[in-house]
């Protein structure tokens, strides 16, 4: 379609009659004869025949008797901030002051009264027509821009989330290998415990998988390739914006802007993609990890002097991560001086599930500090105290006694099989497990005793 079979209704806000008819007679000359004109003598006749006629352009006169030019630009601009139809700002005077400023309010171009001609007339009315289209075009593909990387910015919220929450399920896989490792043949009620944790993990590993492979099919199904055919087009018709490179200095940069911007976005995919193949990586490492535990899990393995608060500083470390991530504050009051005579695997996994279940029960601790208090002392009759305390969510008081129950749980999406292990390997070892709560958002402390071993000699 031509520019000019695009203009079927002009307005014309100008007070002088005589001009008015010299624009039109010169317009006639050379526009269709089908053409309708709207003729309107102030500013605020011709913003209520703006929204009533609906013209494809505009020839606006900078003086009027109401309001100037530029005043009934910024009232046609409106939320857009420019109007909808490409504008000629008429000046009587040859002042760049104005043009400038009727550039800046959303004109298309200009015209001085005493300069037009049936042709400068005509070529400016056609460029105006072409160089509007050409911005809503530009507006069109900025648009789709910014709604290409409003959905690369949630897909990549959506990898963060997995990535955590595969590092969630990565920890307690390393949990549950201690735990497997350590298991003792005589120890029935942990063996079936153990078993059923073998099936779940099963069954959680399914689903990561199942997870990678959606993601990987998100991706392929994504709409870059349609915006970087969208910019090869825009490249292929660079030679039509010569017009449009002549008026505005920043025409002849947003296409290739726009080139540039496709090449970084299908970057990203493929880092998307590289990203997944990780995810898929670790998912088949942490399967070859359960099968060697369950060849392992029947292995009895003793009980030793072993450092308390050592190992505690080892779980920190395993849990780094987490920590760092909800900005925890770790206070560590290591007041024990006697080594503990436990099963070294036994007590990691005990000491893993205490940490990780206070770092969750901090989660949503909303405009307060995150606290995990770890304490260590010797006790009498050969013992040696641990409190590991969290200003989370704490427990309800009738939770309390079923804490250690196996299957319970006070998480949506818990198992209920930590703290009943927990309890079991406390008294197998010879120790004890409690628990303490003042209440819901009050926090909760447990208080282990182990049996306490020699010093190495």
């Amino acid at each position: 379609m031509s520019e000019e079979s695009r203009i079927r209704r002009i307005l014309m806000i100008e007070d002088f009659a005589e001009d008015r008819l010299i624009y039109k007679r010169y317009l006639k000359r050379k526009l269709d004869g089908q053409v309708v004109y709207r003729e309107c003598e102030s500013g605020a006749e011709g913003l209520a025949a703006f929204l009533e006629f609906q013209p494809d352009l505009v020839l606006l006169d900078y003086s009027l008797p109401d309001m100037d030019g530029i005043h009934v630009l910024a009232r046609l601009g409106g939320a857009l901030g420019r109007p909808e139809v490409p504008v000629v700002m008429l000046t009587g005077m040859g002042n760049e002051a104005i043009a400038v400023q009727a550039l800046k309010n959303g004109a298309m171009d200009y015209l001085v009264k005493d300069n037009i001609t049936s042709t400068a007339l005509h070529r400016t009315v056609i460029n105006a027509v072409e160089k509007h289209r050409l911005v809503a075009e530009l507006d069109h593909h900025r648009q789709a821009l910014e709604r290409s990387n409003a959905e690369l910015e949630t897909r990549n919220a959506d990898l963060r989330a997995s990535k955590l929450e595969l590092e969630r399920e990565v920890a307690e896989r390393r949990q549950v290998q201690q735990t497997l490792l350590e298991s003792e043949k005589h120890f029935r009620k942990m063996a079936e415990f153990s078993a059923s944790v073998i099936h779940n993990l099963g069954n959680l590993i399914t689903n990561i998988s199942t997870s990678v492979f959606q993601m990987r099919g998100f991706l392929e199904s994504s709409q870059l390739k349609n915006f970087l055919m969208a910019n090869r087009l825009i490249d292929d018709h660079l030679d039509d914006f010569e017009r449009f490179v002549a008026v505005h200095p920043k025409g002849k940069l947003l296409p290739r802007y726009l080139l540039n911007v496709g090449d970084q976005l299908r970057r990203e995919q493929e880092r998307f993609g590289d990203e997944i193949e990780a995810l898929g990586d670790r998912v088949n490492m942490m399967r070859d990890i359960i099968e060697q535990q369950q060849t392992r899990a029947k292995q009895a393995l003793k009980s030793n002097p072993l450092d308390l608060n050592g190992m505690l500083d080892k779980v920190l470390d395993l849990h780094g991560e987490l920590i760092e991530n909800h900005e925890i504050e770790v206070f560590r009051h290591y007041f024990a001086t006697r080594p503990i005579f436990a099963n070294r695997a036994k007590s990691l996994q005990i000491l893993i599930n205490l940490i990780k279940n206070a770092i969750e029960a901090m989660a949503d601790n909303l405009g307060r500090p995150r606290h995990l208090t770890l304490r260590t002392s010797d006790e009498p009759e050969g013992l040696v105290l641990l409190q590991v305390t969290d200003n989370g969510c704490g427990i309800a008081p009738d939770h309390l006694t079923n804490l250690f129950a196996y299957g319970f749980s006070t998480k949506k999406e818990g198992h209920g099989f930590g703290l009943p292990y927990c309890a079991l390997a406390m008294k197998e070892m010879g120790g004890e497990i409690r628990a303490h709560s003042d209440g819901m958002n009050m926090g909760t402390t447990f208080s282990l005793r182990f049996r306490a071993g020699r010093r190495p000699s």
